[in-house]
């Protein structure tokens, strides 16, 4: 599933314009960021020969529902996640064994960005999903200037200002402080 043949790519390339339903995402979901698909991902991607290789260029994006990080309110977000790729037939072990001097075999081992392909199929599921997962923030936020919740209070610092004082110093960096003239 989620897969084209190789023999597909025609001189032109070949253009996919899929979209991957939420059973996916959901399957793609880190579970302890609590994110919701919105709907299905939508999967652009133009696959083209260059030699033995391939090279993918388009985007994969998705929308969620999430709690922001830093105020605990909920909201939704886009993720649009950009790919340009160049995909590497895999070397079989037994064949990488016969060329263990050759040294493009390890050029493609330690090749960043790429992604292989069985010379017959490209999972091009498995590539939008890993992507996507890059893609998605690690502690998403409501809005970029998010002020977040009072660490003392627990006010919302988007909808009030409270009194609590905000120059407190860990203790931990009052060493730091002597030694910079800082008293």
């Amino acid at each position: 599933m989620y897969t084209i043949r190789v023999d597909q790519i025609l001189e032109q390339g070949l253009a996919l314009d899929e979209s991957l339903p939420v059973e996916f995402l959901n399957e793609t979901l880190p579970e302890i960021q609590e994110l919701k698909p919105q709907g299905p991902a939508l999967a652009k991607l133009l696959f083209s020969r260059e030699g033995g290789r391939i090279r993918v260029i388009g985007k994969v994006s998705a929308s969620f529902s999430a709690t922001c990080a830093l105020c605990a309110k909920p909201f939704a977000f886009e993720t649009v996640a950009p790919v340009d790729m160049v995909l590497f037939q895999k070397i079989s072990t037994a064949a990488s064994d016969d060329h263990s001097s050759d040294d493009n075999v390890a050029e493609v081992d330690q090749d960043v960005g790429s992604w292989q392909f069985d010379g017959q199929n490209i999972a091009w599921g498995e590539l939008a999903r890993e992507q996507l997962l890059l893609a998605i923030p690690i502690a998403p936020r409501c809005k970029e200037d998010c002020l977040g919740l009072c660490p003392e209070c627990g006010v919302d610092r988007n909808l009030e200002v409270c009194n609590c004082a905000t120059s407190q110093v860990d203790p931990r960096w009052n060493k730091l402080r002597l030694l910079s003239g800082q008293v």
